[in-house]
């Protein structure tokens, strides 16, 4: 991933409103709503079915060039910095590099003119806002796991480790994904739901584990007519 968006204001996204980015995000790479084709393949959907993206470039540079990161967005110029081994992942289709472009191209479409943050003593750049979800690195890893984990695949698999095999990303991803999904339907409440909860209290270890599973499929299963936009 690319940092130069550390130091950025950007728009407030709630994790409400992430959710339609990545389905949006999702849809134009030609996933329509489920598992995202080869990424080569994706992005020449992005091109087609997104007018203002018909110009995007994946520019390719020597992986000492690009210093510790691995992907650099700049959606102003409507391209992707990135490094040779990167490209490489890319174009294997490699599941490290899923993440890393849906990353950068959240950035492209949602970042394009970000005014930069205020400097504060000794030079260092920080975050002066309260609100998370006006970083802009927030906001990429948020859109770009709602792009790569819609809520029905991650209903119908029963762990963060087969969620992460289905969708071809590492498992943090998934673990994060199943957190962003939890934590937007905390409100649903159930008698069933309430029976989870308290199992989930009493429980340790794997026991733990599954039931924090079952109440997050449960919520979900609750609410998914809102949620999600398959059917």
């Amino acid at each position: 991933m690319g940092n130069q968006f550390d130091d950025h204001f950007v728009p407030r996204l709630s994790d409400e409103e992430c959710e339609p980015q990545g389905a949006f995000l999702n849809t134009s790479l030609g996933g329509g709503g489920g598992k995202l084709p080869p990424l080569m393949d994706g992005l020449a959907c992005l091109r087609s079915n997104v007018p203002s993206l018909n110009g995007l470039e994946l520019v390719a540079v020597s992986d000492e060039a690009m210093g510790r990161a691995r992907a650099k967005a700049r959606p102003d110029e409507l391209d992707v910095i990135i490094g040779v081994t990167l490209l490489g992942e890319i174009i294997d289709d490699k599941e490290n590099a899923r993440f890393d472009l849906m990353h950068e191209l959240a950035h492209i479409l949602w970042h394009k003119g970000s005014a930069e943050k205020f400097l504060i003593e000794g030079g260092n750049k920080v975050f002066p806002s309260q609100y998370e979800s006006e970083n802009a690195e927030w906001q990429a890893d948020r859109i770009a796991r709602a792009a790569l984990m819609r809520p029905s695949m991650v209903v119908s698999n029963a762990s963060d480790h087969e969620l992460a095999i289905a969708a071809r990303v590492e498992r943090k991803h998934a673990y994060l994904r199943c957190d962003d999904l939890s934590a937007r339907d905390a409100k649903v409440v159930s008698t069933g739901l309430a029976l989870k909860i308290a199992q989930f209290k009493n429980a340790v270890g794997t026991q733990a584990k599954l039931a924090q599973r079952d109440l997050l499929k449960l919520s979900l299963w609750n609410k998914l007519p809102t949620i999600s936009d398959e059917p």
